[in-house]
């Protein structure tokens, strides 16, 4: 028996066949172009996520917004230093302005201060006596004209609560 020669394929039946180089070059080009397309949008997807953190936590812990308002953020040393002021004004009338971002547990906010030590943060809770802060998304709005007393040890210790009662809009001078 005599063998028959294979007949020759044609150009589409060898790019069916997947014996082209060129067909080959157009495959890896596509799945370059679909590993790209997969890593960039793992990228901007991870951008988007840590940009939205990114930018409530620039806004939440300048110490000073333009209209004078000031912003307070647990974990902060600027949480300390609000922590030192309302001590320091033993009872006295103290006129606030303070955007307080604390965890809120409901009848009072939660603030985490001094946390540079060794031991982790301190905390404190501030109460209001008579009166509703005025709440914001992530903590409170404390505005106007309040005498603080403090509940408990002191600074840095296990049981502090700061209660805050409100004397009205303004402080007299």
């Amino acid at each position: 028996m005599e063998e028959k020669p294979e007949p020759k394929q044609s150009t589409w039946q060898r790019l069916l066949d997947n014996k082209t180089s060129w067909q080959r070059f157009v495959l890896a080009a596509g799945a370059l172009a679909a590993a790209l397309a997969a890593i960039g949008g793992l990228v901007a997807g991870i951008g988007a996520l840590l940009g939205d953190d990114a930018d409530r936590t620039s806004s939440a812990t300048s110490t000073t917004q333009p209209t004078g308002v000031t912003v307070v953020t647990s974990q902060d040393p600027d949480a300390d230093e609000f922590v030192r002021f309302l001590l320091g004004t033993e009872g006295a009338p103290v006129q606030l302005d303070h955007k307080v971002f604390a965890t809120d547990e409901g009848a009072f906010i939660r603030l985490e201060y001094d946390c540079a030590k060794h031991t982790g943060c301190s905390f404190t809770r501030l109460e209001a006596a008579a009166f509703i802060p005025d709440r914001i998304e992530g903590g409170v709005w404390y505005q106007g004209c309040f005498s603080v007393v403090r509940d408990g040890p002191g600074y840095g210790a296990e049981h502090l609560d700061l209660e805050f009662t409100r004397n009205g809009d303004t402080c007299p001078s």
